[in-house]
């Protein structure tokens, strides 16, 4: 199409030349063939016709003249009629290019919809598993003196870009008889680097809690807390409390779900059982529950929960109880059992963490629990539920979580 314009307008130019015996006053452009020769603007200068009685052979310059121009006047506009066809293939390819890029963006739109809709479990995962620790007040304080409150400031290993998602739960406890039999391990101050973990009662003389950091942005694992304060008053006594919990970020199948006791308080002459534990997990949430029996009075109690990929293969969890190897009338001061990891689940010794779910003790005496992992191999783990002195322990159960 370019080189049929620039021999229209080289024919224009000879065309020209021809009719004025003028030079062009500058070369000509495919803009300027929509100019006149003449006038403002014109193409050419000196425009004057030739006298019409000029001598030696005037007539035949002319008609030589005249034939040159109609050659080439038919050599432009066969240029232009080229540069017409030029133009119409040009407009139907950029009208193609013009659809084409209307359908890329509309499905690059749909694609960009779908990406957003789609259930955030499904987007790519952190890999990286939580951080856990644990805190005991003998660390900081004898317990020989009970107390009702103990904290500490715990400094993050690494700074976080937000504070992280924090899941505690109680793994030992001694309580001392008071007007209610109540110990509470709890976060406060949660900062990007720190925070502070603390345990209180009424009063205690030790108790140990473990916790979970999760990172602000994980896509793999979740958790929370729920408290029955939420639902009526320490004032009043329930035996059974529960609660739907929605996951933040839906799962692509119902997650495995870990719950553990951080609180409770109960009456001090009515023997103390509580248990929490999950139901009916699905991929959007799950049933926490927070539960007493027999003539046990539970004025308030918490409990949290960590949700995780069933399909993770660096990471397991389970529950145990005393009465998988004993019953709970037979009671003892300690009561241990097996577990076993699944097979191939880890290379080497993963880390361990175990928090406290039920109890069933007699309130004749004080109130003392310890969870331990002992022996712990990538095959499986002993757990030890023990008490002392003159603690009566009917029954008790664990949760663990074992991962890399």
């Amino acid at each position: 199409m370019a080189d049929a314009l620039e021999s229209a307008v080289k024919s224009l130019e000879n065309i020209a030349a021809l009719v004025t015996g003028a030079q062009v006053s500058k070369p000509l452009t495919s803009s300027d063939l929509l100019r006149p020769l003449t006038g403002p603007g014109r193409i050419v200068t000196n425009l004057s016709p030739r006298p019409p009685n000029s001598p030696n052979g005037t007539r035949s310059a002319s008609t030589t003249a005249t034939a040159k121009i109609k050659k080439g006047l038919l050599e432009a506009y066969k240029s232009l009629t080229e540069a017409k066809k030029g133009l119409v293939i040009l407009t139907r390819d950029l009208s193609n290019t013009k659809n084409e890029l209307l359908k890329a963006k509309a499905a690059n739109d749909e694609l960009a919809d779908a990406l957003e809709s789609r259930p955030t479990s499904s987007r790519p995962r952190s890999t990286q598993n939580p951080v856990i620790s644990s805190f005991n007040t003998k660390n900081v304080r004898p317990d020989t003196v009970p107390v009702e409150k103990t904290s500490k400031q715990v400094t993050f290993a690494k700074s976080y870009k937000a504070p992280p998602s924090m899941a505690i739960g109680l793994y030992a406890l001694d309580v001392a008889i008071g007007d209610t039999t109540r110990i509470s391990a709890f976060i406060s101050n949660l900062e990007n680097d720190s925070f502070d973990v603390n345990i209180d009662g009424n009063p205690v003389n030790s108790g140990g809690c473990i916790w979970l950091e999760i990172e602000p942005d994980h896509q793999d694992f979740q958790c929370g807390r729920y408290s029955t304060l939420e639902d009526h008053p320490w004032s009043t006594s329930e035996a059974t409390h529960e609660r739907r919990i929605s996951f933040v970020r839906p799962y692509d199948e119902p997650p495995e779900v870990v719950v553990w006791l951080s609180a409770f308080n109960m009456h001090p002459e009515k023997n103390w059982r509580v248990k929490s534990f999950a139901s009916d997990v699905t991929t959007t949430g799950f049933t926490i529950h927070i539960e007493t029996w027999g003539d046990s009075e539970l004025f308030a109690a918490a409990a949290s929960w960590i949700a995780y990929p069933r399909e993770k293969a660096d990471i397991c969890s389970g529950s145990f109880s005393t009465m998988d190897v004993r019953s709970w009338d037979n009671p003892r001061p300690n009561t241990s059992g097996p577990v076993e990891f699944a097979a191939d689940m880890f290379s080497t010794t993963p880390r361990v963490v175990l928090g406290i779910n039920s109890l069933d003790a007699g309130c004749d005496g004080g109130l003392r629990l310890e969870l331990m992992g002992t022996d712990v191999s990538s095959k499986g783990m002993t757990w030890n539920l023990n008490s002392w002195k003159d603690t009566t322990m009917y029954s008790a159960g664990g949760t663990y979580v074992a991962l890399m």
